[in-house]
């Protein structure tokens, strides 16, 4: 029996990411010059135009040599903690072509005297061409390790 997606009552996505440590740390760029691996599910439903998400995921953090603030090795190496994510959000089809949503994304602390992440987004979605995308996103921070705001545009294609 094949089931037909678009009449799916509940979507789950499964991934994963790998951040490569692609700068060069002993450069004294801000880096980690480590590899970060994590994994993801994502539960969305469809509700005509709208549709709600929700994601949890869990990062294993590389853990880089310590260093002080002039980028001299200090022997041993930072003992980052292997933060839990989640995020849940919305996005609403204005039309074919364009999308709109909000979002609130949470990530655990790295360090014990550090801060989480905290942070929402809300974003426009328009398709230019059958396999390209642009998005144009303002984030609002709540912690000292989130950025008090931003703006920002992603440009993204489908192979």
């Amino acid at each position: 029996m094949v089931l037909d997606p678009s009449k799916s009552l509940v979507g789950l996505d499964l991934g994963g990411k790998v951040k490569l440590a692609t700068a060069d740390r002993d450069k004294c760029l801000i880096t980690t010059g480590e590899n970060d691996y994590s994994a993801q599910a994502e539960l969305y439903q469809t509700f005509g135009k709208f549709s709600p998400y929700l994601t949890l995921g869990w990062t294993k953090k590389g853990d880089p040599e310590l260093r002080d603030g002039t980028c001299t090795k200090l022997g041993g190496r930072t003992n980052f903690r292997n933060p839990w994510y989640a995020g849940i959000g919305f996005s609403y089809k204005l039309s074919d072509a364009t999308s709109a949503g909000l979002s609130y994304d949470f990530r655990e602390k790295l360090l014990s005297g550090s801060d989480p992440v905290s942070e929402a987004s809300l974003f426009v979605s328009h398709k230019l061409a059958p396999n390209l995308k642009l998005q144009v996103y303002g984030i609002a921070g709540f912690s000292d390790n989130s950025p008090d705001w931003g703006l920002g545009a992603t440009i993204g294609y489908t192979f």
